[in-house]
């Protein structure tokens, strides 16, 4: 059974401040016994960080519908790039490209995990955000941190 992800504890408190932070977190977590208090294994976790940032510059480029783009997104920006973002969102049908790979393995994960958010660093999606708009290569930068602190604050290491 799923566990609803908005109401876990006991996840870890993270703050990224660098896609190279957010690099060596998720070389602890593929390194070091863990275990998930979410849905998701290491490997999943990984895949779908790697494959959100893969869509952003690849596509599928789905922009969210209307409604949320215009009303909803204005109030809820700053925190998607400097804030934190809340756990116990869900998947739409038309999201399928952001599902990870249920058998993802930590280890293969990890390396396109480590190639996504390096091409990241270099440089910025041209397309606009589905759900935000447009946004700077900082602001890319900085939605795909808080992403990365949401994802892996469910991984547990096993010492503690």
């Amino acid at each position: 059974m799923a566990v609803n992800t908005a109401k876990v504890t006991g996840r870890r408190t993270l703050r990224f401040n660098s896609i190279a932070e957010a690099i060596a977190d998720a070389e602890s977590v593929v390194s070091t016994p863990c275990h998930p208090v979410g849905n998701w294994t290491t490997g999943q976790v990984l895949d779908h960080l790697a494959r959100t940032v893969r869509v952003m510059f690849e596509g599928p480029h789905i922009p969210a519908p209307w409604f949320v783009r215009t009303v909803i997104a204005p109030f809820m920006k700053r925190n998607f790039i400097s804030g934190t973002i809340s756990p116990g969102f869900q998947f739409t049908p038309q999201m399928a490209a952001f599902r990870p790979d249920e058998n993802a393995e930590p280890k293969s994960a990890l390396d396109e995990f480590r190639k996504q958010f390096s091409r990241l660093q270099r440089e910025a999606p041209t397309a606009p955000n589905p759900f935000l708009g447009e946004l700077t290569h900082q602001e890319w930068i900085g939605t795909n941190l808080r992403h990365c602190e949401l994802h892996l604050s469910f991984l547990i290491s096993d010492g503690g």
